[in-house]
């Protein structure tokens, strides 16, 4: 039986021996909890000790966990949520949006929408405290302790929930350089260009009504980001195909130029997935409302 000094400690070891799984190593965790190594090293040592089993398998190169670790780490991810619940509560009862929230997108979102919402946010709210994650793989909101996430089409996870921000039309874009010497004036002749395909367009066709076509040739250059596959395109060494608000500026300025502009990809909804299975913080709540009027807004605006 735990004595109850054990049981008052056992929430915290928790914690942050779940800090130090998602983090992928002691030091990592230390940092982030504001501990050194050693006393991130102890609380484990201890929690293990109190439940009379072995949680990580230490090695030189890895943390790995054993199945009595699964188990504890998956209780841990339920009592951080629980925490936050909490602190959520006393948010909305201020009735002032403060404190973190934890939010991650992909890296194309970064200077298009999210930087300007977040600098409003912060001057609107002071207390306010975002702390985004950007990166092109879709991060498990639990496993990464995350309020979050904007996200490229629904997600299948009966965990969480989805909130439409809004919509990416993707258009064909060249740089004037490119179409000087490579004319593109009817989508019959879109195969035998340069295309710079992103992976997630491998499958992918342009359409005009009921015609379509795919995007496809024999002399494709492949990139894995969207902001690359746009200065790509910008130094005019192909064709793209790329949502319109992400080249708005380009275009604007003749960067880039529309191509084929009859012709569109497949409209695809962006959402804010989150984990709150009743009321969303107020935090989050004004943080959506002020995506969503982004896209109403870049919606209302010419692309070029």
């Amino acid at each position: 039986m735990f004595s109850i000094n054990e049981h008052r400690r056992l929430p915290y070891q928790m914690l942050v021996f779940g800090e130090v799984v998602r983090q992928g190593s002691f030091t990592a965790a230390a940092e982030a909890l504001g501990h050194t190594k050693s006393a991130v090293s102890t609380y484990v040592s201890q929690l293990e000790s109190h439940l009379a089993v072995q949680l990580l398998n230490r090695s030189t190169r890895k943390l790995t966990l054993t199945e009595a670790g699964q188990r504890v780490y998956q209780r841990s991810l339920q009592l951080t949520s629980a925490i936050n619940d909490v602190l959520d509560d006393i948010d909305a009862l201020l009735g002032e949006p403060q404190g973190r929230i934890a939010v991650t997108a992909p890296h194309a979102f970064e200077a298009t929408l999210i930087t300007p919402v977040i600098e409003q946010l912060c001057r609107t709210y002071p207390k306010l405290l975002p702390d985004m994650h950007y990166s092109d793989e879709r991060l498990d909101i639990l496993t990464h302790n995350l309020d979050m996430a904007i996200s490229v089409g629904e997600l299948a996870d009966s965990r969480y929930r989805v909130i439409a921000l809004g919509q990416l039309l993707p258009v064909l874009v060249a740089a004037p350089s490119y179409l000087a010497g490579n004319a593109c004036n009817s989508a019959a002749v879109l195969s035998q260009h340069r295309l710079i395909q992103l992976p997630w367009q491998q499958q992918a066709s342009i359409h005009h009504g009921q015609h379509s076509v795919a995007f496809h040739s024999d002399n494709m250059l492949k990139t894995n980001t969207v902001s690359s596959a746009i200065q790509y395109a910008r130094h005019g060494l192909g064709i793209a195909l790329l949502p319109a608000r992400f080249v708005r500026e380009e275009l604007q300025r003749g960067e880039l130029q529309p191509v084929l502009p009859l012709y569109s990809g497949e409209q695809r909804t962006v959402y804010a997935v989150h984990r709150y299975q009743t009321t969303m913080p107020l935090a989050l709540q004004v943080m959506v409302k002020q995506l969503q009027q982004a896209f109403a807004n870049s919606d209302s605006e010419p692309a070029g």
